[in-house]
């Protein structure tokens, strides 16, 4: 069995332009990103929904069934792991 990372941080960009990341990137200007990038996993345009608040609670559960879905840091939470939420651009809903 492969060695899975300890810790994951998801990052989410609100109408970020993937194409003028990557060229940013190319173009030096975002040595942060590049490090994350070759070094970790990108999603691009992962999710498509009619709104933003629905989009980023689509993106913080990993699905589309709105208030129902359970958020990755109540997942979390249930396997005894940490979280920390920074800047979430949408109201919240239970505990952090």
């Amino acid at each position: 069995m492969a060695n899975l990372p300890r810790k994951v941080a998801i990052i989410g960009l609100a109408g970020a332009l993937t194409d003028q990341i990557l060229k940013e990137i190319a173009d030096g200007r975002l040595p942060a990103f590049k490090n994350l990038f070759e070094e970790g996993l990108m999603a691009v345009n992962c999710v498509s929904t009619d709104s933003a608040d629905s989009g980023w609670a689509a993106a913080a559960s990993g699905t589309l069934n709105g208030p129902d879905a359970q958020y990755l840091w109540e997942c979390a939470d249930i396997a005894g792991k940490k979280s920390i939420l920074l800047n979430y651009p949408t109201p919240l809903r239970g505990q952090l």
